[in-house]
Parts: structure tokens; sequence; C-alpha cells
């Protein structure tokens, strides 16, 4: 069984570049340069990451993470299909995210994190990399950028917030996720058990 903890993210050698790939600096670059890889890709050649967190600066700011109701409420299959694959393997969700998916509609945030610089790691980490699971699909090619609304989203915009939270309250009684929800706390009641 693969040991997701030693993966190249988490590896002394590996350099991060951009939105999850970086590369790899274990051995000498070979005429093609340093190996590419991504952030879960992974060898026998780990290495314990000896070197030193980043100072925090008084500068950075804190943000939090949660459940963008929006997108739950209007993509009711997609969000399902989704927290379906996240459920079933929550090892590959981000241990930031593990606290939100324990209760999926309460409004749940994630602890403080540090603000991302453009492609950084907390970005990708958290707040996409959630979203890359096994039949997960948050692509609309008719819709720009400016029309993207993703199944996370950040704490930052009062705006935003305000509309997600009312959201929330208009999530119909027969939505998928209250059905999942349902089930889950009967398992974990055991009232679920014939």
């Amino acid at each position: 069984m693969l040991n997701t903890a030693k993966t190249c993210q988490t590896c002394n050698a590996w350099q991060f570049q951009e939105q999850g790939r970086g590369e790899c600096r274990k051995n000498a670059p070979a005429i093609a340069g340093w190996p590419k890889t991504r952030d879960a890709d992974w060898c026998c050649q780990w290495l314990k990451n000896q070197r030193p967190p980043a100072p925090a600066t008084k500068e950075m700011e804190r943000w939090q993470v949660g459940f963008n109701y929006v997108f739950v409420r209007d993509f009711p299959e997609q969000s399902t299909t989704w927290l379906q694959a996240a459920l079933a393997e929550p090892e590959r969700i981000p241990e930031e995210l593990r606290p939100v998916l324990a209760d999926p509609l309460g409004d749940v945030l994630t602890d403080l994190l540090p603000d991302w610089v453009d492609g950084g790691p907390c970005c990708e980490r958290v707040l996409f990399r959630a979203e890359q699971l096994p039949g997960f699909d948050n692509d609309n090619a008719a819709a720009g950028d400016d029309d993207y609304i993703g199944l996370m989203m950040s704490m930052s915009n009062d705006e935003e917030i305000a509309a997600s939270r009312e959201a929330l309250t208009q999530i119909p009684v027969d939505h998928p996720w209250r059905g999942i929800l349902a089930a889950m706390k009967a398992e974990s009641t055991g009232e679920g058990a014939a």
C-alpha cells in the first residue's frame, strides 16, 4: 500500500514550480534538466523534508475555506459526485479540509490558513486540489473564467459568503447530500444495521 505521506510534495528533494508540478532535485540533472514530477508522484528515494518552515510575516493574510453552497444548490449532481468520491477516499482530501467534510451541510470552515501567492501550495493543496477527485468535473467549456464557480471557496469576500450561506438555507429537502448525510448518521449511531 502506498504511503501517501511520502510523495514528492513532502520530499526534501522536491522543488515546487506551479499548479501541483515541480522538479525532483535528488540527483544531478540530466541533459533535459531536472526530472518533472507532480506533487502526488512518489519513488523509493524519498527524503525527509528538513527545510525550516517559511517564517510568517505580519503582512500575510489568513483565510478559511468551506463549501460554496451556491454550487451545492445549483449543481446537485456534480456536488454529489464529489461528496461520494471524497467520502469513499478521504485520504485524497487535504487534511486541512477534513473538518469541513465531516459536516458538509454544517457551514464548517477550515482553521485559518496562510494566504497564497498565485499558484502557491495552499491554493493548490486546499482550494483546488480538493476538487480533483475521480468522476468530478467542474469544467464548463461554455463559461469563461468570470463564470467559474467552485465547490470550495475561500472566505475572503463578504458578498460571496452571504450568497453561500443564503444558498445553504435554500438546499431542497430532497437534495442528494441530505440523504447521504442521513445514511452516515444512521450508520454512525447503528440505526442503519439490520
